[in-house]
């Protein structure tokens, strides 16, 4: 029998014999729609981003200040540096200092140190006190028990084909996590979101899948890519695929009524063209286009960009932030492509700016439907398409 656990008038959870419970829209709900808006228990920030972010807002900056008692927490003003300090720092400022030092933290890898870091702020924040671990004893009450934590530590299941993605937003006094929709979704279709990168190749994907979740991927998906990972693909296979999946981007640039679902369409219609191949390709043609983007030449780095567009339309749902993010980056390469030019302005250089209007067109239509319910990092991207645009219409 199933069971109904929950019911946020959103999407509800119900009981499910492989999974435990499973979210399931309560009505027909559309991309970009809010499902679940939680702020975070504890956060910190990841080892990578050090000295870069502040480690109270998370927010990057420049000239960031580090704490004089420990030299480990990093923040970008007083202000941050005050709430740090009332929220968990005084508790763990000698902490910080002494367990960097050590030997367990060197040898550690980054995800296990910012675990470290993280539960440590759980801690110091919310079970301190003994009247505090009195508050968070569980209810004996089975239902009541479930009722409370299910949403927050279970809500969706995984996918790697997700219709939904989890976002984080800056608000004042923090973050918070807005589970978003990615496509649309009909009444009583599971939400689910993928605890991996989609666009990782398969065996990336597996084995995070196993170490950190304790399970083993059997959605047809995996079960495709898995059936077809011994196969060896040739240089001459690859770089086939990529100029017809860049010239079908280009045929789609050049149609200024086109949109990334007519391109998806398009790409689709190219055979063979299957996810666990293209997937196998990406991480080259990704550092490609990531060495070229920035100094040059940026000719090719937009071939290599058209590729990797190829295979975020084909992988990711209709508007997942990633496609958004690369979009804008295009557009960004092909107005550097175009104004480092011999003569900007010129016949045969104009479908370079074409190109970049056709990117900023496609990344704008992505962030209305991404940034919806998302009033403050809305506000922080606005300024960035005002640039780009201001850039195309003087020129």
């Amino acid at each position: 029998m199933v069971h109904t656990l929950l019911n946020n008038h959103v999407f509800e959870l119900k009981s499910d014999s492989r999974a435990r419970s499973r979210a399931v829209a309560v009505g027909a709900l559309r991309a970009g729609t809010n499902v679940l808006v939680e702020s975070p228990l504890a956060v910190t920030i990841h080892p990578s981003h050090k000295t870069r972010r502040c480690d109270e807002c998370l927010r990057e900056a420049d000239g960031l200040q580090k704490c004089s008692g420990c030299g480990v927490y990093y923040y970008c003003g007083k202000d941050c540096q005050t709430v740090s300090w009332k929220r968990h720092h005084r508790r763990l400022c000698r902490f910080s200092k002494e367990y960097v030092q050590s030997e367990v933290y060197k040898e550690a890898p980054e995800d296990a140190r910012a675990d470290v870091f993280l539960l440590a702020h759980l801690a110091a924040e919310h079970f301190y006190k003994l009247e505090t671990l009195d508050d968070a004893q569980t209810s004996a009450n089975d239902s009541l028990r479930d009722s409370e934590t299910t949403i927050l530590c279970r809500s969706f299941n995984h996918s790697c084909k997700p219709n939904a993605a989890a976002m984080f937003e800056h608000v004042p006094g923090g973050i918070r996590m807005v589970v978003k929709l990615l496509e649309d979704v009909a009444n009583g279709e599971e939400i689910s979101i993928s605890y991996t990168d989609p666009a990782a190749p398969y065996s990336e994907r597996r084995d995070a899948l196993a170490h950190v979740y304790g399970f083993s991927c059997q959605c047809s998906r995996c079960t495709l890519d898995a059936s077809t990972a011994s196969a060896s693909p040739t240089n001459q296979d690859r770089d086939e695929l990529r100029h017809r999946i860049g010239a079908a981007v280009q045929a789609q640039i050049r149609n200024e009524q086109s949109t990334l679902e007519v391109l998806r369409d398009e790409l689709r219609g190219l055979t063979p063209i299957l996810d666990h191949e293209l997937l196998r390709y990406l991480p080259d043609w990704t550092s490609e286009f990531s060495s070229s983007s920035h100094d040059g030449p940026y000719d090719k780095a937009l071939e290599w960009g058209n590729a990797v567009l190829g295979v975020y339309v084909l992988v990711y749902p209709s508007i997942h932030p990633l496609l958004e993010l690369h979009c804008l980056e295009l557009c960004k390469v092909a107005w550097n492509h175009y104004v480092t030019s011999v003569a900007p302005g010129r016949p045969d250089t104009m479908h370079v700016k074409g190109a970049a209007s056709a990117y900023l067109g496609w990344a704008k239509s992505l962030s209305e439907g991404l940034h919806k319910g998302l009033e403050v990092s809305r506000s922080s991207i606005v300024s960035e398409y005002d640039v780009l645009e201001s850039c195309l219409r003087e020129e």
